[in-house]
């Protein structure tokens, strides 16, 4: 994967040089601005609000959108009670501005010679299962 960091110099000089910008330590997420490429979780968080669903495994479901809506309390499972995620409580979520996190697309669980086109349809498709609306609807339903 050398040749991604290639225009920059090199893996090390471009991790230099975000860590080197003036960025803010924590930037919280503007409306339009969710980053679901790769994100990282506290294993308070995971312990608080649940763990991902594997119920639709191995193709997922937009686990990251799920976990977003919970953050902000829009898709709630059951169990998820006011007295275990108060409103007052909630986590903050966005961009971490001195990080760098390398992912390699899909290959977490995937591996290199997946195809991502049939696995979107799958995606929503289990999505749509789960939660009866697409998660177009409610993507749009976060602030």
């Amino acid at each position: 994967m050398k040749w991604i960091y290639k225009k920059w110099g090199g893996h090390d000089l471009f991790c230099e040089g975000v860590r080197n910008k003036n960025l803010p330590r924590f930037i919280p997420f503007q409306k339009k601005a969710r980053s679901v490429v790769c994100f990282m979780v506290r294993p308070a968080m995971i312990g608080q609000i649940g763990f991902f669903d594997q119920d639709y495994s191995p193709v997922g479901i937009a686990e990251d959108l799920e976990y977003f809506l919970r953050i902000e309390r829009i898709l709630m499972p059951v169990w998820l009670t006011d007295e275990i995620y108060p409103e007052t409580a909630k986590w903050k979520n966005g961009f971490c501005g001195k990080s760098v996190v390398h992912h390699n697309w899909c290959s977490t669980r995937q591996g290199p010679n997946f195809d991502g086109r049939k696995w979107d349809k799958e995606r929503e498709k289990n999505w749509k299962a789960k939660f009866g609306k697409s998660r177009k609807y409610y993507t749009k339903l976060l602030p």
